[in-house]
Parts: C-alpha cells; structure tokens; sequence
C-alpha cells in the first residue's frame, strides 16, 4: 500500500516534471521567438535608418553640387562682366586716341593753311635769301616742326624752283637743312663771305627810321652768310651812328639777338643823328 502511494506520488512527480519541461519549453521557444521578432524588427528598423541614411547623403550631395553650380555660374558670369569691362575700357580709349588723332589732324590741317599765307612763293629767282629769312622766321617763331616744314616748303615752290625739286626727288627725302642748303647751292647768289661783311658794315642805322627795320635788313645780309650770333651783335651795334645809342647797347652785353632786338625794337633814331 505504502509502495502504491509512493509509486502514485513519483508519478505524480513525473508529471509535474513533464508539465514543468513543457513549461519551460513553452516559455523558451516563445522568448525566443519573442526575442527573434526584436531581432527582426531591429533588422528592419536598422534598414529602414541606413536607406533614410542613404537619402539623405543622396540629398546633400545634390545640394552641394547644386551650390557647387551656382558658385560657378556666377565666377562665369563674373568673369564675363570683368571681360566687358575690359573690353568698354578698351573701346573708350579708342574712341579718345580716335578723338586725339582727329584733332590733331584737324589741328596740323588748319595750322599749315594758315602758315602757308605767311610765306611767299619762291619761282627760282634771285629772291632766295630773303625767301630763306622769311622761312626760317617763320619756323622759329610758330616752333614748325620738320615734317609740316617740308610740306609748307614743297607748297610753296613754283616755276623753276619745283622743277629742280622734282628732277632731284631723293631731296624730298633729305632733312630740311640739307634741302635748304641744297636749294642756296642752286639759287643763291654766289656772293663771298668778304662781299656780305662788307655790305654789313655798310648797312648803318638811318635817322627817322625805327630800329626793327634797321635790324631786319641787317638779319637777311647775315642769314647768307650763316653769321654767328655774337659777330652778328656786334655788326648790329656798330652800324648804330648815336655815339650815346652804340654805347648803351655796348653795356648791355646782350647774350642774343633777340635780347638786343627787345632792347631797341621801338626806338627811332633822331633825325638830327648821324
């Protein structure tokens, strides 16, 4: 009887054992499966952030090359303003040498015409020496430049004289100077040195008559002969015949011409000198 309990009880024992495993196991297999759902749902949540992460780098790369193409839009368009600045720069100071160039042209046109009324003709003549005076003043009152200076002189040549200038046309060419000298060669009077100083010393200040007559005649006997300034002072002082006029001047110890000039331009001399 005893045993049959016992038996019954150890029974009884198994299954509460059995009841327990299926417990157990029950519970285990549904944490787990519990626990394998977590996993899956961690695994598609994990998804889920790498694609919102793969979208958002895909997001921010297209507004950085968005900014990236704005950025080089406007260096571009940038660069062009900088080049149409340039470039209107460019063209204003075009148009002003453009400008500059017309007026000088316009200038050196009206320049010559009127230079060309304050020279006379020359036609080969015996007139040279005093057409050279009249070129040469001139040229060194207006400061004529060479090249206009030649136009004036190749306009002003007539008969004779531009018929020499034409045969020898490698003049043209030469430095005015040396067409001159070339020009007194040809038409000039040969007179000596010796004939022209003495015509100097003969050439005398007149009573009733202004200094700057008396001075031109002397200027045009000495342009012949290419007398030195200082040696043409002296002739000039000497041909003054008021002892209290030559001695004047004498004390002056006038440097040029043109200081002697200034000196006695608007002087008459008396009509009881001489």
């Amino acid at each position: 009887m005893k045993n049959g309990n016992n038996a019954k009880r150890a029974d009884g024992y198994n299954n509460n054992a059995e009841k327990a495993d299926g417990y157990n196991n029950n519970n285990n297999v549904k944490q787990a499966d519990g626990h394998n759902n977590k996993i899956i749902k961690a695994d598609g949540y994990s998804n889920n952030n790498v694609m919102q992460a793969d979208g958002d780098n895909q997001k921010i790369n297209e507004e950085q090359e968005n900014v990236y193409d704005l950025i080089l839009h406007r260096f571009e368009i940038f660069k062009k303003d900088q080049k149409i600045q340039q470039l209107q720069m460019e063209l204003e100071n075009l148009k002003m040498q453009t400008n500059e160039k017309k007026e000088n042209v316009l200038e050196t046109k009206i320049r010559i015409e009127t230079l060309k009324e304050l020279i006379p003709m020359f036609y080969g003549g015996d007139q040279f020496k005093n057409w050279l005076l009249i070129l040469k003043g001139v040229r060194d009152t207006y400061k004529v430049d060479e090249n206009v200076l030649r136009a004036l002189i190749y306009n002003k040549l007539k008969g004779k004289a531009k018929e020499w200038l034409f045969s020898n046309p490698g003049f043209m060419a030469e430095p005015v100077d040396k067409l001159l000298i070339e020009m007194g060669n040809m038409f000039q009077d040969r007179e000596t040195k010796i004939d022209v100083r003495r015509k100097l010393q003969n050439c005398v200040w007149r009573s009733g008559e202004f200094f700057a007559k008396y001075y031109n005649e002397k200027l045009i006997l000495a342009n012949g002969i290419d007398l030195p300034e200082d040696e043409f002072i002296l002739y000039a002082i000497e041909g003054i015949p008021d002892v209290n006029l030559r001695n004047t001047a004498k004390l002056q110890n006038f440097s040029s011409k043109a200081e002697l000039m200034q000196a006695f331009k608007n002087v008459e001399l008396p009509m009881s000198s001489g």
